[in-house]
């Protein structure tokens, strides 16, 4: 063997580069039982914020040392194999940056009806269209305003020195196209600051290239309120000048008398004005000569006077909502239950008229309890200005941190950088300079969330915001301001949250059908090559160890479908073996000694090995490339295993194998055993022969299962057709079907599925309930809805999931979202994959046997297996067993191409070394041998394939289930093609071959 030393060479340093990695995930573990063992106390209860306490106070601490080399606990952590949602639990996010926003302010905000219109008609055809939203919106625009030019549109101030009026439209169209993408930059920029900020093991963001959104993973997350907060947080901060209620009092006197006159109140007012001396309350914003009692009463209270008599006789009156509802009477606090009511009145167009048109009324960012135990809201009026613009905003912060008030309470301190220091100065100035002192408010996303008296003037841009905080969230708000303002709002159009328990269930049921596998594999190789066998299993071990290690040295996450990966690589990994020393078997049949069989078996294995794990590469990698979500991790996964067993099958088998025989001892190793010598006794089959009898069946079952489709269609997940699903937990066994009908009632009548999830004690509840609407608002209704109706339902009752589960609650395990556009968009992306899977295998294979009919024969077997899968499930469906269709089964698709495009191409290679050896002329003769010669390997490949996957269908869990139906129908129903469908067609289609095959034997004969 050359190179031999090299190879030794790479597989030592690739073996101590996965123990360095690995090694890290050992000490990770390690530290995370030391938490629990100190968090859990005599009755092993475990106390998880004492639990998280421990890991805080380790987190810059070093845990590991390594020669010498000390490791922190974050380094541990961030060098460790991490584990994905599906496994641990956590938040997945797909967030959308909202293009409507940005092209607003790229045209300043304009009222123009033409500009409006055409952006609501952007928005509807946005609903069912997978153009770019700008696109929409331009020709929108200049289908209703025909000739109109776009640069006047778009010349405003926002866009100064970029747009101007002379622009051509296609000159418009590209900058607010590159505007668009800088914005959704600069989001995703924000965003991953934000998150490096947040606090938990390796969050997990990327671009979706083409799409506008931004997929975000978090695993441990256990707090999705806050996360949605933190992620569609525009983080606008601004600074306004407060203006007390005393300062607008003719205005509130005038917004009170409207509200008593609306409500006819003419009673009340009677006896008010008889008390008072008075015949009428003030309706205008005049003042008069004589101040009534009344005035001076809403005065004092608008003033803040809770001091005086004027509150008591205050209560007595009969006024508007506006200060009848404050508590305390005059401070405009409100309950929660009245800020709606407030809402409204100050939504009037009369009512704002009365308004001076600088005033905003703001509300504080949360509820306070500074009057007794009554939780209140206050009202806020600030001073906008002519422009509406603020002095200040988030844009001058240069520093954010989580701090404590002079009252030892959580606050945010900010630095500023010197435009923001000297505009700061001149504000807080004039604030000081007022009788009596003014306040500024720090405003962010339009929330009050401080507004402190200035006592004079602060010079050096540093400041503080104040309020009724706790740590966690002061910590958040500072991350928030430090990272910046997203430059426009985005919302969730996809969501997935998954349980801790749910989590621990799916890792436990991945590692014992990862477990069951390998033995199978093991066990079955030994006894079938005995020593030959130890061999493969020795290289298996490198393969998987490998897989593991170049994992966690690429920082990737190991989730469920990527266990199912190296589920499914460790049967194909032996594939390359089982092809070695088939080889190595007939050579040693053809009569040359064991040495010479090895160098020649492994010679002549090496290309068909190549060619058919390229074809299987070429589907992982569009997997990879047009997949999302789930998919990702199972294509990396599986490349990963394609490149190691590549190479320890190829290679480090090889070494093994030559240091076992490098004395010339035979006895050292041997291929065969009782098993196989009782396999090769079989006679040959005619495959081609029978072709003819194989299209009948195949297209028989092929049809009844299409037609089936039409009786009952595929279940489709909520991948493909949008929607929101749950997965709850009951303690005792529940019925599916009655929970269906009265769940559809309750989400009035929109589609409602309802099935058996795992075991009896589990339903998986998908709707399209609300799907069209992606607000927080909407998902909070739905999720309300099924809490309600279950409770109504089953008699139990709700609870979260840290409680514990008996027989008179459930839990929601788990939950989903995938908006309209965003399953349209993984439908697209799945047939992008399929398509260019196959014209890859096309061109491949083309070029590699130089006919059309190969690629052909190759790509019609590829599709015939990948509707046989669709019948099975269509029969399966029919006859009580339904598979879910969602973005796994795309990836069983997928990998059934490639695992059927290799065993193809094995057969391929032998047909042309036949026909390169020209001792026969019949070609249905020599593609006759060529899949009888490799029969042995394509059932031992196909055998030990679907032992594995059987045992991920057994124990892979409800997750894997239809993942793993599919790959059994797959796998075997590719090895039935690749004998009985590839090479036939070829034959069949090589009509010329054939014919001049036979002038060939005519001449001959002649």
């Amino acid at each position: 063997m050359q190179n031999k030393g090299f190879v030794i060479f790479l597989t030592i340093i690739v073996t101590a580069l996965c123990l360095f990695y690995l090694s890290f995930t050992f000490v990770s573990n390690k530290v995370q039982q030391d938490a629990i063992d100190h968090a859990t106390d005599a009755n092993g209860v475990l106390n998880l914020n004492k639990k998280q306490a421990y890991l805080d106070s380790i987190w810059s601490q070093p845990v590991y040392n390594l020669f010498g080399a000390e490791f922190t606990y974050k380094e541990v952590k961030d060098n460790e194999l991490s584990r994905g949602l599906d496994l641990q639990g956590g938040m997945h996010v797909t967030l959308e940056v909202s293009p409507i926003d940005i092209i607003k302010g790229l045209a300043g905000n304009s009222k123009d009806s033409a500009f409006v219109k055409a952006l609501s008609k952007a928005h509807e055809r946005s609903k069912s269209s997978q153009e770019r939203f700008s696109s929409l919106f331009f020709t929108a625009y200049q289908e209703d305003n025909a000739g109109a030019r776009l640069a006047p549109v778009f010349a405003s101030t926002a866009t100064r020195g970029r747009i101007s009026l002379n622009d051509s439209d296609e000159q418009v169209k590209t900058i607010v196209n590159e505007e668009i993408d800088r914005a959704i930059e600069r989001s995703y920029t924000i965003l991953k600051n934000r998150l490096d900020q947040f606090g938990t093991s390796q969050p997990n963001i990327q671009r979706l290239p083409g799409t506008g959104r931004i997929q975000i993973e978090i695993p441990g997350a256990d707090n999705p309120a806050r996360v949605r907060k933190l992620l569609q947080g525009v983080a606008r901060l601004e600074f306004w000048d407060v203006i007390e209620p005393n300062d607008i009092n003719s205005s509130l006197m005038a917004i009170n008398a409207a509200l008593v006159k609306e409500k006819q109140v003419q009673s009340s007012l009677s006896k008010l004005a008889t008390e008072t001396q008075t015949t009428s309350v003030p309706t205008d914003t005049t003042k008069s000569e004589g101040v009534t009692d009344l005035e001076r009463q809403l005065q004092s209270a608008a003033a803040g006077d809770t001091t005086g008599s004027s509150l008591d006789s205050l209560q007595n009156l009969n006024i508007s909502p506006l200060f009848a509802k404050s508590n305390p009477p005059g401070l405009l606090r409100y309950a929660i239950t009245d800020t709606a009511e407030i809402n409204r009145i100050f939504s009037k167009p009369e009512i704002k008229s009365l308004l001076p048109r600088n005033v905003g009324v703001y509300w504080a960012n949360k509820p306070d309890r500074d009057y007794g135990n009554t939780e209140g809201l206050q009202l806020y009026f600030l001073d906008l200005g002519r422009t509406g613009q603020p002095k200040l905003t988030g844009e001058v912060i240069n520093e954010a941190r989580q701090d404590l008030d002079e009252y030892a309470r959580p606050s945010v301190s900010m630095t500023m950088n010197a435009a923001g220091t000297k505009a700061w100065a001149k504000m807080t100035a004039a604030a000081a300079s007022k009788t009596p002192r003014g306040r500024i408010a720090i405003v962010l996303d339009n929330s009050v969330y401080s507004a402190p008296y200035v006592n004079g003037e602060i010079p050096n841009g540093n400041s503080q915001i104040s309020g009724n905080f706790t740590v966690e969230e002061a910590k958040d708000l500072a991350n928030i301001l430090k990272a910046g303002s997203l430059p426009a709002p985005t919302k969730i159009v996809e969501e997935a949250i998954v349980g801790p328990t749910l989590g621990k269930l799916a890792q436990n049921q991945g590692l014992w059908s990862s477990l069951g596998g390998l033995v199978l594999v093991v066990v079955f190789m030994v006894l079938y090559y005995s020593k030959g066998g130890l061999v493969a299993n020795v290289a298996l071990v490198f393969n998987i160890f490998f897989i593991l290690g170049i994992l966690a040295q690429f920082n990737a996450s190991l989730t469920l479908p990527g266990i199912a990966g190296i589920v499914l690589t460790i049967g194909m990994a032996v594939d390359a073996n089982v092809l070695i020393f088939e080889r190595i078997k007939e050579e040693i049949t053809h009569g040359r000694k064991l040495k010479d069989a090895i160098k020649v078996g492994y010679q002549r294995a090496f290309w068909s090995i190549f060619d058919s794990n390229l074809t299987t590469l070429l589907t992982a990698f569009f997997l990879f490339m047009l997949g999302q979500g789930p998919i990702k991790g199972f294509a990396i996964t599986l490349m990963i295993g394609i490149l190691t067993s590549f190479f320890t099958a190829v290679y480090v088998s090889r070494v093994i194998v030559e240091w076992m025989t490098r004395k010339g001892d035979d006895s050292k190793i041997s291929f065969d055993s009782f098993i196989s010598r009782a396999v090769k006794k079989r006679r040959n089959f005619e495959f081609v022969g029978n072709s003819r009898k194989a299209y009948i069946a195949s297209t028989v079952i092929i049809l009844i299962g299409l037609a089936l489709l039409f009786v009952k269609p595929l279940n489709m997940g909520v991948d493909f057709k949008g929607g929101r699903s749950y997965v709850v937990s009951f303690s005792q066994p529940v019925a599916a079907t009655e929970l269906k009908v009265q769940l559809s009632n309750s989400f009035e009548g929109a589609g409602t599925e309802v099935k058996n999830y795992g075991s009896n004690s589990s339903v998986k509840v998908t709707t399209s309930y609300l799907i069209e609407e992606d607000s927080e608002e909407a998902d909070e209704k739905v999720r309300e809805t099924l809490i309600s109706s279950l409770q109504t339902i089953t008699g139990k009752q709700y609870t979260s999931q840290d409680a514990q589960l008996d027989d008179s609650r459930f839990i929601i395990s788990s939950s989903s979202k995938v908006g309209a556009t965003v399953a349209d968009d993984i439908k697209n992306s799945a047939w992008e994959a399929s398509l260019f899977s196959l014209i890859g295998i096309f061109i491949y294979i083309l070029i590699r046997f130089r006919k059309w009919q190969y690629s052909a024969g190759a790509i019609i077997a590829t599709l015939h297996d990948t509707l046989f899968v669709f019948a099975a499930f269509s029969i399966a469906g029919f006859l009580g067993m339904s598979y879910e269709v969602d973005q796994v089964f795309v990836a069983a698709i997928l990998t059934i191409i490639g695992y059927s495009i290799n065993d193809t191409v094995i057969i391929f290679d032998r047909i042309r070394e036949y026909i390169g050896f020209g001792a026969s002329h019949d070609l249905r003769k020599i593609f006759n041998d060529a899949i009888n010669d490799t029969l042995g390997r394509t059932i031992i490949t196909a055998g030990t394939t679907l032992l594995v996957v059987l045992v991920l269908l057994i124990f892979g869990g409800q997750v894997l289930a239809g993942f793993a139906f599919a790959l059994l129908v797959g796998v075997a129903v590719g090895t039935y093609s690749s004998v009985f469908i590839a090479a036939p067609i070829v034959l069949d289609l090589d009509k010329k071959g054939q014919e001049k095959e036979a002038k060939k034997v005519v001449a001959t004969t002649a």
